[in-house]
């Protein structure tokens, strides 16, 4: 076949026609701290709202952003001062596309091994789980680092998928 785990292809199958979303966007620049997260995340709500999304597409949305933004904050400004996230949020007919920006230490979540979901729990290192649940709830990542510095990261959730 096609050379992936059956569990692997049948999570990116295309559902029953799928109703494109309206058009909406929506975007947001916050210092990175804890307490900013809910404002992220309702942009991210009333964006999908707005769109007519789904339910599991808004879930898979949110919860990325949430991942994404709770480790950047935890992690990529750890030791610094906090710096800003900015967020961007667009619906188009057929997919969800988030950016996130950040001035913080450079990480791309897809450099991370898979991990071994069957490996007893305390053979497993810590971390990592959070990067395996974004990937698992989007289509599509992009990270790139511009040479000021910035880190932007693109998540794509498409519309009419299967998880």
């Amino acid at each position: 076949m096609s050379g992936q785990p059956a569990s692997d292809r049948a999570a990116r199958l295309p559902a029953a026609a799928a109703k494109p979303l309206v058009r909406s966007a929506a975007g947001l620049t916050v210092d990175a701290a804890i307490d900013a997260l809910p404002r992220l995340l309702d942009v991210v709500d009333r964006v999908c709202h707005a769109s007519g999304a789904e339910a599991d597409v808004a879930f898979d949305v949110r919860l990325a952003v949430d991942e994404v933004c709770s480790n950047l904050i935890a992690h990529g400004y750890r030791g610094l001062a906090p710096g800003p996230i900015v967020l961007s949020v667009e619906a188009q007919p057929d997919r969800v596309v988030v950016q996130i920006a950040d001035r913080g230490r450079r990480f791309d979540l897809r450099s991370l091994p898979a991990p071994d979901l069957h490996a007893p729990l305390e053979a497993r290192p810590v971390g990592g789980l959070g990067c395996h649940l974004v990937r698992s709830v989007v289509d599509d990542i992009d990270y790139r680092t511009d040479p000021g510095g910035e880190n932007r990261l693109t998540l794509v959730r498409r519309v009419g998928t299967k998880r």
